[in-house]
């Protein structure tokens, strides 16, 4: 091996490496301008669909509150049913819930039907999108109706109501 073969394997090495820092930073910028793109669109779109949901369940007595932080939003819920006074939740606990959350290149829905004091009920990631563009009105108010729906039919299984 000679000097000029020693050259060209460090100047292979530093392109490689000029290369890879170069997609990690496309990839970084991406995973920004998705973050920041996701910001507003919950802000504009998500929060005020989940707000009218919100305001409907306070109507008929539920407890339910909007949690919004900068990687996510959701909405939880607890039924009427359980009174809120009387409920002291465990490290385990969490109320039903259904949201948006971002994920380092894509935006995830997830949701949990599970009531605490009853024992039927789902949660997990229901769909996951690579942009805002993909998120219309009608995903928003899909998500939260069907989880809705399952969370009060879970109620009603639970206290015997068919």
């Amino acid at each position: 091996m000679s000097i000029k073969d020693l050259d060209n394997i460090l100047a292979g090495y530093d392109s490689a490496v000029e290369l890879v820092q170069q997609r990690e930073n496309e990839k970084k910028e991406a995973e920004d301008k998705l973050l920041e793109e996701f910001k507003v669109f919950k802000k504009d779109h998500i929060k005020p669909i989940m707000e009218q949901y919100e305001n409907k369940l306070k109507e008929y007595g539920h407890d339910c509150k909007i949690i919004d932080k900068v990687d996510s939003i959701e909405i939880q819920i607890l039924p009427n049913i359980i009174k809120r006074e009387s409920y002291r939740p465990s490290s385990h606990d969490k109320n039903a819930h259904a949201g948006f959350y971002y994920n380092s290149n894509k935006i995830n829905t997830s949701s949990s039907t599970i009531v605490p004091g009853f024992s039927s009920g789902s949660g997990g990631v229901r769909k996951s999108f690579k942009s805002v563009e993909d998120i219309s009105e009608k995903e928003i108010n899909v998500l939260l109706t069907s989880v809705i729906t399952e969370i009060f039919d879970n109620c009603k299984m639970a206290i015997g109501w068919k």
